[in-house]
């Protein structure tokens, strides 16, 4: 029979080579001690607790992986991922919601009293626990005529006026001379933002008016984009 005797230096010169030919695998370290670290499912049980979806079982350091789940357990899991929970991290829920609402139908008005924008309209809800402020944006085609002063736009919410106001005499257009027959079309954009808002649904809507000399007098607005966001602040 053959025999191979291996020195101890030699020995450990092999074993150092076979642990630089096996692959190294990273595992992610689970934060709770019945949850196996190279698990498939630790990613998404550890981003359950990062986010306060789940705060573990018995003490908290432990997981139950395999434990059934009741319906009131499921209730308040979602309630907590929707971002309505009150103890429960905002960051479950986007930083900022948008909408976006655009028309290319033109509408125009001779009237010096606000006049809604038809379609020019959105809604918002700003959930339980959260507050945060509506960024508008609003741009289109307009033409201002024969005025005395000045085309105005304001942006409503809940039937309030948002800053800045038109008593501010912001103007949208303002009339200018030009060739008989041909309409001096041109593009402006203005923002608004409203103050702080606490839970609850908001509606969003535009208003036209023009500062008239007589019946001549004419706001016309075209070829419009209303940009509505939400951004949260708490």
């Amino acid at each position: 029979m053959l025999q191979i005797t291996i020195s101890k230096r030699a020995a450990v010169v092999i074993t150092v080579a076979l642990m630089l030919i096996v692959p190294a695998t990273a595992v992610a370290q689970s934060l709770f001690t019945d949850v196996a670290d190279n698990s498939v499912h630790t990613p998404g049980i550890e981003y359950m607790k990062d986010s306060g979806v789940t705060l573990g079982c018995g003490d908290g350091t432990t997981f139950c992986p395999r434990d059934p789940v009741l319906r009131e357990q499921m209730a308040t899991f979602m309630y907590r991922l929707s971002g309505n929970d009150p103890n429960t991290a905002p960051s479950v829920l986007p930083l900022s919601n948008m909408e976006v609402v655009t028309n290319i139908s033109g509408q125009f008005t001779n009237s010096d009293a606000w006049v809604d924008l038809n379609g020019a309209t959105t809604t918002h809800v700003v959930p339980q626990g959260r507050e945060g402020f509506i960024l508008v944006t609003f741009g289109g085609e307009s033409v201002c005529e024969n005025t005395l002063g000045y085309c105005a736009v304001r942006v409503l919410v809940n039937g309030t006026e948002i800053s800045p106001a038109n008593d501010l005499d912001i103007a949208f257009d303002s009339p200018e001379d030009s060739v008989p027959g041909l309409e001096p079309w041109e593009s402006h954009t203005t923002q608004r933002v409203s103050d702080t808002l606490t839970a609850g649904t908001y509606t969003v809507q535009v208003q036209m008016r023009v500062d008239r000399v007589d019946d001549t007098s004419n706001f016309r607005l075209d070829d419009w984009l209303l940009s509505t966001e939400v951004h949260y602040t708490g």
